[in-house]
């Protein structure tokens, strides 16, 4: 390297995106009705598309007039919002008893209908300043709503602008908060991944032994050998949060960390790069760890370069592939889907079909038919059925296949792209 120079420093597993200092400025939400617009403009307020709402990072005296604050929602607005949400809730499927819905921006787990006691298989948040909005989503199900509360059609445009601005100035407020909860958790990951032992590849716990499978490249394990975690991370190799898996193959979170987006790409960010980067190289993405080393288990060399990804959970197989399909705009993506044939919703084959639309993908799902138990949903199920021989071999034959029209599927998306450019 020549005198002077320095190396840039790449991606380093583990460690958070640096900050650039701009999360620091304050946005100042306006009340600006649109017919005052050009005045505040004029007068030095800037435009927030996604929140669609006027906001100032500088104290003009000209703005002043249009500045709101943040007032609760109280009294008898407050009644209507429980009611209304809850209203909302109970045609999502959840069971709204005392204390629920609970009107304070942050998440609540809720019973849905058909959960056995103590589990929770809805969540929601609810926020009550400006117009009440909130989220909530049925996991049995996969269902999820985003509610407002019912608007009076007599407002006029200077309180609804009031309105926007609030709400602006509260999400704004929510994100900050949020952004903080995932830098700790983030952190807390970091000091507690230094703590464990990375297992060799091939190396098993008592979850691994159970599913079948060996461990490739990221895995950590507790000391004991009895634990097993699984890191998630950012295509920079950032780490946020972390799963934990025990002996019986229950697992968990830390709460409130940053899952969107996240993945775990098994044998590490390298081998996902080298794969996919590889003349024929396929993206893979499954839901939990257990599915992803499956497939691998499953597929031969005769397939090609593979790398396999989990993206933890049905709801985050999208975000994950729209991640990855920024990242490696010409590989191939693979959708290696659940089939909760099960439920009453088949949460899994339809997030992984959505996943594979939007980033132009290839789905592909477990060999069962109604011959066998609703209890078989996965491919690690596939490449556990050691009394069930002709199951593995249609479950390789469906990847290999899979595999082929991923990569036509490619080959068209990115013929297709070059044309328009």
């Amino acid at each position: 390297m020549a005198d002077g120079q320095r190396r840039r420093p790449g991606p380093v597993p583990g460690r958070r995106p640096q900050s650039t200092g701009l999360e620091r400025l304050k946005k100042v939400y306006l009340a600006v009705p649109f017919h005052e617009k050009l005045q505040a403009k004029m007068a030095g307020a800037l435009w927030d598309p996604e929140r669609g709402a006027w906001y100032t990072m500088v104290d003009k005296p000209e703005l002043r007039r249009w500045q709101v604050g943040l007032k609760p929602v109280q009294g008898e607005l407050a009644s209507d919002v429980l009611r209304e949400f809850g209203a909302a809730l109970q045609r999502l499927g959840c069971r709204v008893t005392s204390p629920h819905p609970i009107v304070d921006g942050r998440g609540h787990r809720i019973a849905t209908e058909g959960d056995r006691p103590g589990r929770t298989a809805g969540f929601y948040v609810v926020h009550g300043d400006g117009r009440p909005a909130g989220y909530a989503m049925n996991f049995r199900t996969g269902e999820e709503l985003r509610w407002r509360a019912g608007q009076q059609a007599d407002k006029s445009e200077a309180e609804r602008a009031v309105e926007r601005a609030q709400l602006a100035a509260r999400q704004a407020q929510r994100a900050q908060a949020q952004n903080r909860r995932y830098a700790e958790v983030a952190q807390c990951t970091r000091s507690t991944l230094r703590s464990l032992r990375a297992l060799a590849e091939g190396e098993r716990t008592p979850y691994l032994t159970a599913k079948g499978i060996g461990a490739h490249g990221g895995l950590y394990a507790s000391r004991d050998g009895r634990q097993t975690y699984v890191p998630v991370h950012d295509l920079r190799g950032a780490v946020w949060t972390m799963q934990h898996i025990g002996p019986t193959g229950d697992k968990r979170f830390a709460g409130g960390g940053r899952m969107q987006g996240g993945f775990h790409a098994l044998g590490g960010l390298r081998r996902l790069h080298a794969a996919a980067s590889a003349p024929g190289g396929v993206v893979l993405i499954a839901e939990g760890y257990a599915t992803a080393a499956s497939t691998l288990a499953l597929l031969d060399e005769q397939a090609g370069p593979v790398a396999a990804v989990s993206a933890f959970n049905a709801g985050n197989l999208p975000a994950v592939a729209r991640a990855l399909r920024a990242r490696f705009p010409g590989t191939p993506i693979l959708i290696a889907g659940d089939d909760d044939r099960g439920g009453a919703v088949n949460v899994g084959r339809r997030k992984a079909l959505q996943a594979a639309a939007e980033v132009q993908g290839a789905a592909v799902f477990p060999p069962f038919g109604p011959q066998h138990s609703p209890s078989l949903s996965d491919w690690n199920d596939v490449h556990r059925a050691s009394a069930a021989a002709d199951i593995r071999e249609a479950g390789r034959a469906a990847l290999r296949q899979a595999v082929t029209e991923a990569r036509a599927r490619g080959s068209r998306a990115l013929c297709a792209t070059q044309a328009r450019d």
